[in-house]
């Protein structure tokens, strides 16, 4: 399961606010992973 369905999973069952820096700090994270996998990709260059 993808981590931010778990995420909106844990919000809709009253475990934790899925807030703004919490979304921030997802994206971050998502971005960088992202940049990784692409690096790895045959084919693709990495910038």
């Amino acid at each position: 399961m993808e981590l931010d369905t778990q995420l909106w999973l844990c919000q809709d069952l009253g475990y934790f606010g899925y807030d703004e820096p919490l979304k921030e700090a997802m994206q971050s994270v998502f971005v960088k992973l992202n940049g990784l996998i692409r690096s790895k990709k045959p084919g693709t260059s990495s910038k």
